[in-house]
């Protein structure tokens, strides 16, 4: 009887650096597809992360919060103006990095989506691909296939020299 695990488990060992490769590849690839939620840190809570609903549910809680405390202390209104201000350029801020990152993720989404559609259709052109893609793609499978060359050629010095 042919031991088919056995067999798998031996080429996984034997080329380990390129299934690395491309079990790497793989996640890289999983990760685009993820729908993961853009997060920033809380207003609130510190340490905490929110995504962009809640972050308008804490800029609204807050704002409403400081416009009251505006109307009852007119004493100290210069202290609070400061305040608004930077909370509202915090908020800015952070409504920047959401879209930053939602920009990220929409582009590679969006390559990955292209890519799929021409293969699909056939009309794939690898000119067309993204050079930095293929660069990094091939530089891993590159540097897995290397090292597996040094550890095969480790083993075959190891069976050639004589054991006392």
């Amino acid at each position: 009887m042919y031991d088919w695990l056995h067999a798998l488990l031996k080429k996984i060992d034997y080329n380990r650096y390129l299934t690395g490769a491309a079990l790497l590849s793989i996640l890289f690839v999983g990760m685009a597809f993820m729908g993961c939620e853009s997060t920033v840190a809380s207003l609130v809570t510190p340490g905490g992360e929110v995504t962009r609903l809640e972050l308008a549910g804490e800029t609204a809680n807050l704002r409403a919060d400081l416009e009251g405390r505006k109307a009852l202390l007119s004493a100290q209104i210069v202290a609070l103006e400061a305040e608004v201000t930077a909370f509202n350029t915090n908020v800015e801020l952070a409504v920047m990095e959401l879209d930053r990152q939602d920009e990220i993720k929409l582009n590679a989404l969006n390559f990955v989506s292209v890519t799929l559609t021409a293969l699909k259709e056939g009309t794939f052109n690898a000119a067309g691909l993204i050079p930095f893609g293929i660069g990094i793609i091939g530089s891993i499978f590159g540097w897995a296939a290397y090292k597996d060359k040094r550890r095969t050629d480790g083993v075959l010095e190891e069976m050639k020299t004589p054991t006392a």
